[in-house]
């Protein structure tokens, strides 16, 4: 399974460098194979706070301010590895010991997560800690990991693309900041059930893919597109979904659109 071979990499990773313990303040806003390397020296520095007892990374001691674009992703982490291999004589054994990643905490001192961050790591499981900042989580952060349940930190206020999309949610906790779920974030989930709260916008498919009946939108939420909710992978076999829409203005706007296409799998109530 490539999931598991993955968390597998990583919990190599973290014990096939020196290990190290520092209050290091990390924060850089690069891509590419300038976040391999904060990934690499991130190892290097702190490759204790994997626990192979636990399977979690906790980073909730650190100072950590930003995560750059893919720098915890599987390619970020396939290419520390390979340079591991050609280093480390003993990364082999090392490889063989390490239980797979199954956690990762988060610091409260955390401003942003970027792009492809964590994409394809395997995880199931990611805690943020109570901060008082706000805290950006872009496109594609957690795309195609094994989340189950998701508590959203109360400062975020919106969902980017395909944020936390691809992964086996079926149980969320929304913040009542939260206003925006843009396209594609939720989707390709097992969610049949969702708070929206105080939601104002939904993009694209944003809850797409999922397991709903049935769902309500809010009087808060006043932009919405009609294929908001509509099945990606096969809509020809996809359940019509029941949408009660609070918001009057909305309403009239999706029946509208659902008259001139109503191939989308939704009715409106």
């Amino acid at each position: 399974m490539k999931k598991i071979k993955n968390k597998l990499l990583l919990g190599a990773a973290l014990f096939s460098v020196p290990i190290g313990l520092a209050a290091t303040t990390y924060s850089c806003a690069c891509q590419g194979e300038q976040a391999n390397s904060f990934a690499a020296d991130f190892f290097r520095k702190e490759a204790n706070l994997y626990n192979k007892a636990t399977k979690t990374l906790d980073l909730s001691k650190l100072h950590l301010t930003h995560i750059p674009a893919g720098s915890f992703s599987k390619l970020a982490i396939s290419g520390i590895i390979a340079g591991a291999k050609k280093s480390n004589g003993a990364f082999k054994t090392d490889l063989e010991k390490i239980a797979d990643l199954e956690k990762i905490i988060l610091p409260s001192s955390l401003e942003y997560i970027g792009k492809g961050a964590f994409e394809s790591l395997g995880i199931k499981e990611v805690t943020f800690a109570a901060a008082s900042q706000p805290l950006v989580i872009d496109e594609r952060a957690f795309y195609d990991n094994m989340l189950t349940s998701l508590t959203l930190p109360k400062n975020t206020t919106n969902l980017k693309k395909q944020a936390f999309a691809a992964n086996r949610i079926s149980n969320i906790s929304l913040n009542d900041e939260l206003k925006e779920i843009a396209d594609g974030a939720l989707s390709d989930n097992s969610l049949s059930s969702i708070d929206l709260k105080k939601v104002t916008t939904l993009g694209h498919g944003a809850l797409a893919g999922n397991k709903f009946n049935a769902i309500t939108l809010p009087a808060t939420l006043s932009k919405a597109p009609i294929d908001f909710i509509d099945d990606l992978i096969d809509p020809e076999k996809a359940n019509k979904v029941s949408v009660t829409v609070l918001n009057e203005t909305l309403k009239k706007e999706l029946i509208e659109k659902l008259k001139a296409d109503p191939k989308h799998n939704i009715t409106i109530n």
